[in-house]
C-alpha cells in the first residue's frame, strides 16, 4: 500500500451551542367566582446536531460529509468553525504537527461552494438562510485531501495521525426584525442583509424562512 494512503483519520464533532433571545410565550386563563390563575411558560428549544457521512482514504482522498440539523424546535442562525490537529506518535514521544507545514496545507478541505456558507472573514462560517426545526444545511464539507502530504519533506505527515471537528453557534431567529438584528449582534458581534432586497420588518416577518441573507462579517 502507498504510505500516503496511511494517514490515520479521526474525525471529531464537537458541537457547542450558544443560545440568545428566547422568545418566551405566556398565556393567562381564569376561572369566575374561584380566582384561580393558571400561567404557562414554554420556551422554545435551540438545538443543532451534526451529521456526517465518512468514507475511506482512496487515493489520498477522504470522503467526509458533513451538516448540520436544528433538532430543537425554533427557527435559528447557525454559523460554524473548525480546528484540526496532526498528531505523530514516536515510541513514548507523542508530537503536535503544524497544520500548514512548508506553507502549504497538509490536508486541504474540499469546502461547499454553491453559496449555502459564506466565509465572515472572523473564522466562521455563517449559513446563509434561517434553518428551520427538523431541517438540515446543504453539506458545508464533502472530502478531506490528504495528497498534499506526499509531497511534504517532513516524512512524519505520512503517518500521522489527523483530527478535524467543529464548533457550532446558534442564534434563535425572532420573527421580530429587531430583537433578530440584536440577537445576532449579541452572540455573533455582526450583522446581516438580505440579497438583493431591502430588509424591512415587513419583509422580514412574511418571508424571513426564504431569505438569502448576507453577512457582513465579525468584528
Amino acid at each position: 500500500m502507498p504510505e500516503k494512503k496511511r494517514n490515520i483519520v479521526k474525525i471529531m464533532s464537537l458541537v457547542f451551542l450558544v443560545i440568545a433571545a428566547v422568545g418566551i410565550g405566556v398565556t393567562g386563563a381564569s376561572i369566575i367566582h374561584r380566582m384561580e390563575l393558571t400561567n404557562q411558560i414554554r420556551t422554545p428549544t435551540v438545538s443543532v446536531e451534526v451529521r456526517e457521512e465518512v468514507g475511506s482514504v482512496e487515493e489520498g482522498l477522504k470522503t467526509k460529509k458533513v451538516k448540520f440539523e436544528n433538532t430543537g424546535n425554533a427557527d435559528v442562525f447557525l454559523r460554524v468553525s473548525y480546528g484540526e490537529t496532526w498528531t505523530y506518535q514516536e515510541g513514548e514521544q507523542r508530537m503536535i504537527l503544524p497544520n500548514e507545514p512548508e506553507g502549504k496545507e497538509a490536508a486541504v478541505k474540499n469546502w461547499n461552494t454553491d453559496g449555502s456558507w459564506q466565509e465572515g472573514g472572523d473564522g466562521w462560517f455563517y449559513y446563509t438562510r434561517v434553518l428551520k426545526p427538523k431541517e438540515s444545511t446543504p453539506y458545508i464539507l464533502t472530502a478531506v485531501d490528504f495528497r498534499r502530504t506526499a509531497e511534504l519533506s517532513d516524512q512524519r505527515y505520512r503517518t500521522a495521525g489527523y483530527e478535524l471537528y467543529f464548533r457550532t453557534e446558534t442564534v434563535q431567529a425572532s420573527d421580530q426584525l429587531e430583537a433578530a438584528l440584536d440577537a445576532v449582534g449579541a452572540v455573533f458581534e455582526t450583522s446581516f442583509q438580505v440579497k438583493d432586497q431591502r430588509l424591512t420588518t415587513e419583509l422580514w416577518k412574511s418571508s424571513k424562512d426564504s431569505l438569502l441573507l448576507d453577512w457582513r462579517g465579525g468584528n
